[in-house]
Protein backbone atom coordinates (compact mmCIF):
# COMPACT_ATOMS: atom_id res chain seq x y z
CA UNK A 1 0.00 0.00 0.00
CA UNK A 2 2.85 2.38 0.90
CA UNK A 3 4.57 1.65 -2.42
CA UNK A 4 1.38 2.53 -4.32
CA UNK A 5 1.08 5.86 -2.49
CA UNK A 6 4.72 6.72 -3.20
CA UNK A 7 4.31 5.77 -6.87
CA UNK A 8 1.16 7.86 -7.12
CA UNK A 9 2.92 10.89 -5.61
CA UNK A 10 5.88 10.38 -7.95
CA UNK A 11 3.53 10.37 -10.95
CA UNK A 12 1.81 13.51 -9.70
CA UNK A 13 5.16 15.28 -9.38
CA UNK A 14 6.18 14.24 -12.90
CA UNK A 15 2.86 15.47 -14.33
CA UNK A 16 3.09 18.71 -12.37
CA UNK A 17 6.68 19.30 -13.54
CA UNK A 18 5.71 18.59 -17.16
CA UNK A 19 2.75 20.99 -17.00
CA UNK A 20 4.96 23.64 -15.40
CA UNK A 21 7.61 23.26 -18.11
CA UNK A 22 4.99 23.51 -20.84
CA UNK A 23 3.51 26.59 -19.21
CA UNK A 24 6.94 28.21 -18.90
CA UNK A 25 7.73 27.29 -22.52
CA UNK A 26 4.45 28.78 -23.73
CA UNK A 27 5.00 31.92 -21.65
CA UNK A 28 8.51 32.23 -23.03
CA UNK A 29 7.21 31.88 -26.58
CA UNK A 30 4.64 34.63 -25.98
CA UNK A 31 7.21 36.94 -24.38
CA UNK A 32 10.37 36.31 -26.42
CA UNK A 33 8.81 34.74 -29.54
CA UNK A 34 7.94 38.06 -31.23
CA UNK A 35 11.53 39.32 -30.93
CA UNK A 36 13.17 36.23 -32.45
CA UNK A 37 10.42 35.84 -35.10
CA UNK A 38 10.83 39.49 -36.09
CA UNK A 39 14.55 38.95 -36.66
CA UNK A 40 13.86 35.78 -38.66
CA UNK A 41 11.28 37.44 -40.93
CA UNK A 42 13.51 40.44 -41.62
CA UNK A 43 16.36 38.07 -42.48
CA UNK A 44 14.11 36.19 -44.93
CA UNK A 45 12.94 39.46 -46.52
CA UNK A 46 16.53 40.55 -47.02
CA UNK A 47 17.42 37.18 -48.50
CA UNK A 48 14.54 37.64 -50.97
CA UNK A 49 16.16 40.84 -52.23
CA UNK A 50 13.97 43.38 -50.44
CA UNK A 51 15.75 46.54 -49.35
CA UNK A 52 15.32 48.14 -45.94
CA UNK A 53 12.66 45.69 -44.70
CA UNK A 54 10.77 46.59 -41.53
CA UNK A 55 8.27 44.60 -39.51
CA UNK A 56 6.84 44.53 -36.00
CA UNK A 57 5.67 41.23 -34.52
CA UNK A 58 2.93 42.18 -32.08
CA UNK A 59 1.89 38.78 -30.71
CA UNK A 60 2.49 35.04 -31.15
CA UNK A 61 0.29 32.33 -29.67
CA UNK A 62 -0.93 28.80 -30.37
CA UNK A 63 -3.88 30.32 -32.27
CA UNK A 64 -2.32 33.03 -34.39
CA UNK A 65 0.29 35.60 -35.28
CA UNK A 66 -0.13 39.39 -35.49
CA UNK A 67 2.19 41.62 -37.52
CA UNK A 68 2.21 45.41 -37.96
CA UNK A 69 4.08 48.08 -39.92
CA UNK A 70 5.48 45.83 -42.66
CA UNK A 71 7.39 47.72 -45.33
CA UNK A 72 10.30 47.48 -47.76
CA UNK A 73 11.81 49.09 -50.82
CA UNK A 74 12.62 47.69 -54.27
CA UNK A 75 9.80 46.96 -54.70
CA UNK A 76 8.25 49.69 -52.58
CA UNK A 77 5.32 48.53 -50.48
CA UNK A 78 3.80 48.93 -47.03
CA UNK A 79 1.22 46.95 -45.04
CA UNK A 80 -0.43 48.21 -41.87
CA UNK A 81 -1.54 44.90 -40.32
CA UNK A 82 -1.48 41.14 -40.96
CA UNK A 83 -3.16 38.45 -38.87
CA UNK A 84 -2.37 34.79 -39.51
CA UNK A 85 -4.76 32.34 -37.87
CA UNK A 86 -3.90 28.68 -37.41
CA UNK A 87 -4.29 25.65 -35.20
CA UNK A 88 -1.71 23.15 -34.05
CA UNK A 89 -3.29 20.61 -36.39
CA UNK A 90 -3.11 22.92 -39.40
CA UNK A 91 0.54 23.79 -38.72
CA UNK A 92 1.43 20.10 -38.59
CA UNK A 93 -0.10 19.85 -42.09
CA UNK A 94 1.89 22.85 -43.30
CA UNK A 95 -1.20 25.07 -43.63
CA UNK A 96 -2.80 28.08 -41.98
CA UNK A 97 -6.51 28.68 -41.58
CA UNK A 98 -6.94 32.32 -42.51
CA UNK A 99 -4.91 35.42 -43.32
CA UNK A 100 -6.32 38.93 -42.79
CA UNK A 101 -4.44 41.83 -44.39
CA UNK A 102 -5.25 45.50 -43.96
CA UNK A 103 -3.70 48.66 -45.37
CA UNK A 104 -1.69 47.51 -48.40
CA UNK A 105 0.10 50.25 -50.34
CA UNK A 106 1.99 49.27 -53.52
CA UNK A 107 3.41 51.08 -56.55
CA UNK A 108 3.88 49.72 -60.09
CA UNK A 109 5.63 51.49 -62.96
CA UNK A 110 4.57 50.46 -66.48
CA UNK A 111 6.76 53.06 -68.17
CA UNK A 112 9.79 51.22 -69.51
CA UNK A 113 12.05 54.25 -69.58
CA UNK A 114 11.20 55.64 -66.15
CA UNK A 115 13.80 53.64 -64.24
CA UNK A 116 16.46 54.40 -66.88
CA UNK A 117 15.87 58.13 -66.38
CA UNK A 118 15.49 57.89 -62.60
CA UNK A 119 17.90 55.41 -61.06
CA UNK A 120 16.72 56.38 -57.57
CA UNK A 121 13.21 55.08 -58.19
CA UNK A 122 12.34 51.99 -56.15
CA UNK A 123 9.20 51.13 -58.08
CA UNK A 124 9.40 47.92 -60.15
CA UNK A 125 9.36 48.43 -63.92
CA UNK A 126 6.94 46.21 -65.81
CA UNK A 127 8.08 46.67 -69.38
CA UNK A 128 7.38 44.21 -72.20
CA UNK A 129 10.53 42.14 -71.64
CA UNK A 130 9.75 41.83 -67.91
CA UNK A 131 6.24 40.56 -68.65
CA UNK A 132 7.44 38.11 -71.34
CA UNK A 133 10.09 36.69 -69.01
CA UNK A 134 7.54 36.41 -66.21
CA UNK A 135 5.14 34.41 -68.41
CA UNK A 136 7.94 32.10 -69.55
CA UNK A 137 9.06 31.52 -65.97
CA UNK A 138 5.49 30.89 -64.90
CA UNK A 139 4.94 28.23 -67.56
CA UNK A 140 8.08 26.36 -66.52
CA UNK A 141 7.65 26.80 -62.76
CA UNK A 142 6.44 24.08 -60.44
CA UNK A 143 4.01 26.17 -58.43
CA UNK A 144 3.67 25.26 -54.74
CA UNK A 145 0.42 24.04 -53.22
CA UNK A 146 -1.89 26.59 -51.66
CA UNK A 147 -1.04 26.74 -47.96
CA UNK A 148 -4.09 28.66 -46.71
CA UNK A 149 -7.86 28.26 -46.47
CA UNK A 150 -8.80 31.94 -46.80
CA UNK A 151 -7.19 35.33 -47.41
CA UNK A 152 -9.18 38.46 -46.61
CA UNK A 153 -7.71 41.75 -47.87
CA UNK A 154 -9.61 44.50 -46.09
CA UNK A 155 -8.06 47.48 -47.89
CA UNK A 156 -5.45 47.96 -50.60
CA UNK A 157 -4.22 50.99 -52.56
CA UNK A 158 -2.42 50.43 -55.86
CA UNK A 159 -0.47 53.28 -57.44
CA UNK A 160 0.13 52.81 -61.18
CA UNK A 161 2.47 54.97 -63.27
CA UNK A 162 1.54 54.80 -66.96
CA UNK A 163 2.46 57.24 -69.73
CA UNK A 164 4.01 59.58 -67.16
CA UNK A 165 0.70 59.77 -65.33
CA UNK A 166 -0.12 58.47 -61.86
CA UNK A 167 -3.32 56.44 -61.40
CA UNK A 168 -4.75 55.16 -58.11
CA UNK A 169 -6.88 52.05 -57.60
CA UNK A 170 -8.33 51.02 -54.25
CA UNK A 171 -9.66 47.53 -53.66
CA UNK A 172 -10.84 44.85 -51.26
CA UNK A 173 -10.45 41.15 -52.02
CA UNK A 174 -11.26 37.68 -50.72
CA UNK A 175 -9.54 34.43 -51.76
CA UNK A 176 -10.73 30.94 -50.81
CA UNK A 177 -8.79 27.76 -51.55
CA UNK A 178 -11.07 25.06 -52.91
CA UNK A 179 -8.22 22.55 -52.69
CA UNK A 180 -4.42 22.63 -52.95
CA UNK A 181 -4.50 23.97 -56.53
CA UNK A 182 -7.88 25.61 -57.15
CA UNK A 183 -8.64 29.12 -55.95
CA UNK A 184 -11.86 31.14 -55.97
CA UNK A 185 -11.61 34.90 -55.63
CA UNK A 186 -13.68 38.07 -55.39
CA UNK A 187 -12.06 41.47 -55.92
CA UNK A 188 -13.87 44.78 -55.49
CA UNK A 189 -11.77 47.58 -57.01
CA UNK A 190 -12.70 51.22 -57.32
CA UNK A 191 -11.31 52.75 -60.51
CA UNK A 192 -11.71 56.50 -61.05
CA UNK A 193 -14.43 56.43 -58.42
CA UNK A 194 -16.43 53.70 -60.19
CA UNK A 195 -16.88 50.48 -58.15
CA UNK A 196 -16.43 47.12 -59.88
CA UNK A 197 -16.85 43.49 -58.83
CA UNK A 198 -14.55 40.77 -60.18
CA UNK A 199 -15.29 37.12 -59.49
CA UNK A 200 -13.25 34.26 -60.85
CA UNK A 201 -11.49 30.95 -60.45
CA UNK A 202 -7.86 29.93 -60.98
CA UNK A 203 -6.32 26.49 -61.38
CA UNK A 204 -2.64 26.83 -60.52
CA UNK A 205 -1.79 23.31 -61.66
CA UNK A 206 -3.36 23.75 -65.12
CA UNK A 207 -2.51 27.49 -65.36
CA UNK A 208 -6.10 28.38 -66.23
CA UNK A 209 -8.29 31.23 -65.04
CA UNK A 210 -11.76 32.49 -65.86
CA UNK A 211 -14.37 34.78 -64.40
CA UNK A 212 -16.49 37.86 -64.90
CA UNK A 213 -16.39 41.56 -64.11
CA UNK A 214 -19.22 44.02 -63.73
CA UNK A 215 -19.68 47.56 -62.54
CA UNK A 216 -21.79 47.97 -59.42
CA UNK A 217 -23.69 50.68 -61.26
CA UNK A 218 -25.69 48.92 -64.05
CA UNK A 219 -24.44 49.15 -67.60
CA UNK A 220 -21.05 47.48 -67.91
CA UNK A 221 -20.07 43.83 -67.58
CA UNK A 222 -17.60 41.40 -69.08
CA UNK A 223 -16.08 37.92 -68.89
CA UNK A 224 -12.63 36.44 -69.44
CA UNK A 225 -10.97 33.05 -69.72
CA UNK A 226 -7.29 32.30 -70.14
CA UNK A 227 -5.19 29.18 -70.60
CA UNK A 228 -1.49 29.80 -70.04
CA UNK A 229 -0.21 26.35 -70.95
CA UNK A 230 2.17 25.92 -73.89
CA UNK A 231 0.76 24.66 -77.15
CA UNK A 232 -2.22 25.65 -79.25
CA UNK A 233 -4.52 25.88 -76.25
CA UNK A 234 -2.73 28.91 -74.79
CA UNK A 235 -5.02 31.85 -75.26
CA UNK A 236 -7.11 34.65 -73.89
CA UNK A 237 -10.77 35.44 -74.49
CA UNK A 238 -12.53 38.64 -73.43
CA UNK A 239 -16.14 39.73 -73.80
CA UNK A 240 -17.79 42.92 -72.57
CA UNK A 241 -21.27 44.44 -72.77
CA UNK A 242 -22.36 47.98 -72.01
CA UNK A 243 -25.91 49.31 -71.94
CA UNK A 244 -27.50 52.73 -71.45
CA UNK A 245 -24.33 54.64 -70.61
CA UNK A 246 -24.48 58.43 -70.27
CA UNK A 247 -21.96 61.11 -69.38
CA UNK A 248 -22.50 64.79 -68.73
CA UNK A 249 -19.75 67.18 -67.71
CA UNK A 250 -16.77 69.20 -68.92
CA UNK A 251 -19.08 70.67 -71.59
CA UNK A 252 -19.58 67.17 -72.98
CA UNK A 253 -22.82 65.25 -73.46
CA UNK A 254 -22.13 61.64 -74.45
CA UNK A 255 -23.71 58.22 -74.23
CA UNK A 256 -24.71 55.06 -76.03
CA UNK A 257 -27.71 52.76 -76.16
CA UNK A 258 -25.70 49.52 -76.11
CA UNK A 259 -22.36 48.10 -77.17
CA UNK A 260 -20.62 44.73 -77.19
CA UNK A 261 -16.99 43.77 -77.57
CA UNK A 262 -15.38 40.36 -78.06
CA UNK A 263 -11.72 39.51 -78.50
CA UNK A 264 -9.66 36.33 -78.58
CA UNK A 265 -5.96 35.71 -78.99
CA UNK A 266 -4.04 32.46 -79.38
CA UNK A 267 -0.39 32.47 -78.31
CA UNK A 268 2.59 30.59 -79.65
CA UNK A 269 5.25 29.03 -77.44
CA UNK A 270 7.09 32.36 -77.14
CA UNK A 271 3.96 34.31 -76.15
CA UNK A 272 3.74 35.85 -79.58
CA UNK A 273 0.42 36.11 -81.39
CA UNK A 274 -0.45 33.08 -83.51
CA UNK A 275 -3.98 34.24 -84.27
CA UNK A 276 -6.19 37.05 -83.00
CA UNK A 277 -9.63 38.45 -83.66
CA UNK A 278 -11.93 41.12 -82.29
CA UNK A 279 -15.40 42.47 -82.97
CA UNK A 280 -17.12 45.65 -81.84
CA UNK A 281 -20.79 46.52 -82.18
CA UNK A 282 -22.15 49.90 -81.12
CA UNK A 283 -25.71 51.23 -81.31
CA UNK A 284 -27.01 54.69 -80.48
CA UNK A 285 -23.70 56.47 -79.81
CA UNK A 286 -23.73 60.26 -79.45
CA UNK A 287 -21.20 62.95 -78.56
CA UNK A 288 -22.72 66.41 -78.22
CA UNK A 289 -24.30 67.05 -81.63
CA UNK A 290 -22.62 64.11 -83.38
CA UNK A 291 -24.52 60.83 -83.60
CA UNK A 292 -23.72 57.31 -84.79
CA UNK A 293 -26.70 55.02 -85.24
CA UNK A 294 -24.84 51.74 -85.69
CA UNK A 295 -21.29 50.39 -85.99
CA UNK A 296 -20.21 46.81 -86.71
CA UNK A 297 -16.46 46.28 -86.85
CA UNK A 298 -14.48 43.02 -87.09
CA UNK A 299 -10.72 42.44 -87.17
CA UNK A 300 -8.76 39.23 -87.74
CA UNK A 301 -5.01 38.75 -87.76
CA UNK A 302 -2.67 35.80 -88.18
CA UNK A 303 0.72 36.08 -86.54
CA UNK A 304 3.66 33.72 -86.56
CA UNK A 305 3.07 30.03 -85.81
Amino acid sequence: MLMQVLASRRIQKIVLATVLLLALGFAGMCVFGPYFLEKLIISKMQAAGLEKPRITVVAVSHRGLDLREISARNPEFAIDFIHVGYTVSSLLKGRVKDIVISGIKYSIDFDQNRLENDSSSSRPSLGTSFIDNSFDSLKQADLPDLFFDRIDIRSADLEVFLENTRHRISAEAFFAAENQHRLNFTINPRIYGLPFEIQGQADLAALKTSGHIRSIAPGLSGTWSMDMRSGRESGLEIAAIAEDLKFSGLRIQAGLENASFQAAIEFNDHWGCREAGASLKVKGLFLNQAELDFLDLSIKDKGRA
